[in-house]
C-alpha cells in the first residue's frame, strides 16, 4: 500500500515526525498562533494507536483522522467516550426539562453480591427491565438513563439513574417496585437542582468503571425515547458535498501537524481542528484563502 504524504510544496516541516508519540497515548500541543492560525488557540491531539486516515478532496484539502481502538479500557478512548456520553446525556436531559419534566437522581442497589463485573451488569439490566415494566403499568413514564457501579466496600452492584417525568415519584413506591423486580429494598431518590452537576455525577461512575472489560454489554442503558432529541439530527446528504479519497498513513495526527508546521508558520498553509483530527490547506490552492 502506498504511503500517503503531504504535498511536496509543504516541505519537511519545522519538526521531525515521530511515530513513537502515538503509541503512548500522549498529546502533542502546538500553539495556534505559532502555526499560523492567528487565533491563539491551542491545538491538542490525543490518540491511542498508530496511524491515521488521511482524506484528500477535490480542492486539495487534507483531513487527518486518528485511528483509535475505541475500547473503554483504553486510557485515551475510555476518557473520550465518557466525555461524549456526558455531552449526549446532558443534551437529552436539558431537552426533557424544557418540556416540563422533573429530573431526579436515583441510586438503586441489588441485593446479592456479584463478583464478576459482566454478570453484575447483566443482572442489573434484567432487574431494570422488570422494574421499568412495573412502573409503566402503574402509569409512570419512567424515562431514564442509567449506568452501573459496583461498591468497593460492599461488593454489591447498584445503578445510578437520572429519571425524568411529570408525576411526583414517591420513594416508598420506588422501593417496593424495585424490591419486587429483584433489586434491594433500599433506594435513594433525590431531586436534581442542576442538570450539569447530575450528569457529571453519572459520568463519574462511567469513568470509574471504564477499565473493567465488559464484552458485549452496554455500559449505559436508557429508555427507548430518552434520546428523542437526536431524532432530527440526521440530515440528508447534499449531492454537492465534496468527495474525500481516503488512504492509510502510518503517521499520527501529531506527526501530520509536525510535517505541516513549517508551511503553516510561514503562511503558505492554514490548519484547523476538525473533531479529533485536523484539516490542512495550502494557501493559493483551489479552495484556499
Amino acid at each position: 500500500m502506498t504511503e500517503v504524504r503531504p504535498p511536496a510544496s509543504v516541505g519537511k516541516g519545522a519538526l521531525s515526525p515521530s511515530l513513537d508519540s502515538c503509541s503512548t497515548g500522549r498529546s502533542s500541543r502546538l500553539d495556534g498562533e505559532a502555526v499560523g492560525g492567528g487565533t491563539g488557540e491551542s491545538l491538542e491531539f490525543s490518540q491511542c494507536g498508530k496511524g491515521s486516515l488521511v482524506g484528500v478532496d477535490g480542492w486539495g484539502n487534507h483531513r487527518v483522522v486518528p485511528l483509535m481502538c475505541k475500547r473503554w479500557e483504553c486510557e485515551v478512548c475510555g476518557a473520550r467516550r465518557t466525555k461524549e456520553w456526558e455531552k449526549r446525556i446532558a443534551r437529552a436531559v436539558n431537552y426533557w426539562v424544557e418540556q416540563g419534566m422533573r429530573a431526579r437522581f436515583l441510586t438503586l442497589s441489588l441485593v446479592r453480591k456479584i463478583a464478576d463485573a459482566r454478570e453484575a451488569f447483566l443482572e442489573a439490566t434484567k432487574v431494570m427491565q422488570r422494574f421499568e415494566k412495573r412502573m409503566r403499568r402503574r402509569g409512570y413514564e419512567w424515562r431514564y438513563v442509567a449506568c452501573l457501579d459496583v461498591g468497593t466496600k460492599t461488593g454489591r452492584p447498584h445503578l445510578h439513574v437520572i429519571e425524568l417525568g411529570k408525576r411526583y415519584l414517591p420513594q416508598k413506591l420506588i422501593s417496593a417496585q424495585w424490591a419486587a423486580s429483584g433489586g434491594g429494598a433500599v433506594v435513594d431518590v433525590r431531586k436534581v437542582f442542576g442538570v450539569r452537576g447530575a450528569v457529571r455525577d453519572l459520568a463519574k461512575y462511567l469513568m470509574k468503571g471504564r477499565f473493567v472489560r465488559l464484552d458485549g454489554v452496554r455500559r449505559v442503558r436508557a429508555s427507548r425515547d430518552f434520546f428523542k432529541v437526536e431524532a432530527g439530527d440526521h440530515q440528508p446528504a447534499d449531492d454537492d458535498d465534496d468527495v474525500w479519497v481516503w488512504r492509510y498513513s502510518s503517521a499520527s495526527v501529531s506527526d501530520w501537524v509536525a510535517m505541516w508546521s513549517g508551511a503553516v508558520a510561514s503562511g503558505r498553509a492554514v490548519m484547523w481542528r476538525a473533531g479529533g483530527g485536523a484539516v490542512f490547506r495550502l494557501v493559493g490552492e483551489p479552495g484556499g484563502s
